[in-house]
């Protein structure tokens, strides 16, 4: 019942987001804009220093890499939820 319940509140979220497709896509151009330009700024970074505190580009963007996926896994399932309890208190959850 409650993974369920959670299941059909993400695809109420995106179906809301995807409402305005333009800005959505746009706001994923923008985000995933926006990463590009870190990892450009760290390349030449390494390039012009060759090692950040004996850290190589390879170790420097494996972390990032990892910093990335891990906010983006909680995001994807959490960030929703900042609300939630307002909603329900509000009684706007019924609208979904």
């Amino acid at each position: 019942m409650g993974l369920s319940l959670f299941l059909r509140f993400v695809l109420y979220k995106f179906k809301s987001q995807m409402e305005y497709r333009g800005a959505f896509l746009i706001g994923i151009w923008g985000q995933g804009l926006g990463y590009v330009a870190d990892f450009v700024v760290l390349w030449l970074l390494v390039q012009k220093f060759q090692t950040i505190n004996g850290w190589n580009w390879s170790e420097i963007a494996l972390l990032v890499s990892l910093n990335v996926f891990t906010y983006a896994l909680g995001a994807s399932f959490f960030y929703h939820m900042t609300g939630f309890d307002s909603l329900v208190i509000s009684g706007g959850f019924d609208r979904y």
